[in-house]
């Protein structure tokens, strides 16, 4: 029984380590540069085949030789897994990974123009004077972006409204109402 359950245990973690590429078994840097490739591709939204799906690629090839080193049981596990692995990190993927790439897409392609114009600008009118301030201003408003990308909200809105950052416990114990 132990050998069974064994056997089931071992089938299940090289699925779960299939699902990412290989990179638990072999750490090499191809396995991890493909697997971020892949990655990357699957944050685009729909179906994207990559080198990762289970059916796609080597996977056909790999279950035969599976099937017959391992047998069915132990290859039917280790698919299983792998399957239901890989359709959690493509939704993690596209979802999250993609969902926020995008989002942050939006924002800078919104306020970066007008930073590189307000840098151009003053450092002309200024016959170079004005450059490193502005360049430090500039620096300061691509943070201000990025805080925007990853919360909703600037550096001064979270400064500004501190109970909205801490959510409403954390607000209790700073003493903001």
């Amino acid at each position: 029984m132990n050998d069974v359950l064994t056997r089931g245990f071992n089938a299940s973690l090289t699925g779960l380590d299939a699902s990412i590429g290989n990179i638990a078994s072999d750490p090499s840097a191809k396995n991890i540069f493909g697997t971020a490739r892949d990655v990357l591709i699957e944050t685009l939204p729909g179906d994207q085949r990559t080198n990762l799906d289970v059916n796609f690629g080597e996977g056909t090839v790999k279950t035969g030789a599976s099937l017959r080193d391992r047998g069915l049981v132990d290859t039917s596990i280790h698919r299983q897994v792998q399957s239901r692995a890989g359709n959690m990190r493509e939704t993690v993927a596209e979802k999250g990974l993609g969902a926020g790439l995008r989002k942050a897409g939006q924002v800078f392609g919104r306020r970066i123009p007008s930073m590189v114009r307000n840098f151009t600008a003053g450092t002309a009118a200024s016959g170079g004077a004005a450059a490193l301030p502005l360049g430090i201003w500039a620096v300061g408003d691509t943070l201000d972006t990025a805080a925007e990308a990853i919360t909703g909200r600037g550096i001064l809105d979270h400064a500004q409204n501190p109970a909205r950052v801490r959510g409403r416990s954390g607000a209790k114990l700073a003493g903001v109402n």
